[in-house]
């Protein structure tokens, strides 16, 4: 049985491989659509099929979730902007550059939120290997723009 570092290394390569070929497939694929059209029909589509199928399977957690509507509603917003501007992008520049932003954005957000004192669920805060990791990918980012 291989090691588990051997374990994460193939899987690391095999997520960078995907994700490559999602990003030339939906250039390929879906560059002729205007991505507005792309991300409406997207978002509402599987808006609709997990709501479903969420009150059907787990009617509590449904009305949980309908209680915390606000959260999930700057959730959704914030999701929606984040794929706007991926399949923008996808339309004016190379895929494997958009990847590699698109990859970065996530950690470059914890640190602004950090920044502003939002902390994740437990409190914990980042430790300074983090924060330096955190300034590298966004310096990587800022680069790549």
């Amino acid at each position: 049985m291989p090691s588990t570092r051997t374990i994460g290394l193939l899987l690391l390569v095999g997520y960078a491989l995907s994700q490559g070929l999602r990003d030339v497939y939906l250039a390929g694929a879906f560059g002729a659509i205007g991505f507005f059209d792309l991300v409406l029909l997207a978002f509402t589509s599987a808006t609709a099929f997990f709501t479903v199928c969420l009150a059907v399977a787990r009617p509590t957690d449904f009305k949980l979730l309908l209680r915390h509507w606000r959260s999930l509603l700057a959730v959704n917003i914030t999701t929606t902007i984040a794929w706007l501007c991926y399949f923008g992008a996808l339309n004016l520049i190379e895929p494997s550059v958009v990847s590699t932003i698109f990859a970065g954005v996530s950690p470059i957000g914890v640190a602004l939120f950090a920044l502003l004192g939002l902390r994740s669920a437990d409190g914990a805060a980042a430790q300074p290997a983090e924060r330096r990791l955190h300034i590298a990918i966004l310096a990587a980012m800022a680069f790549l723009a």
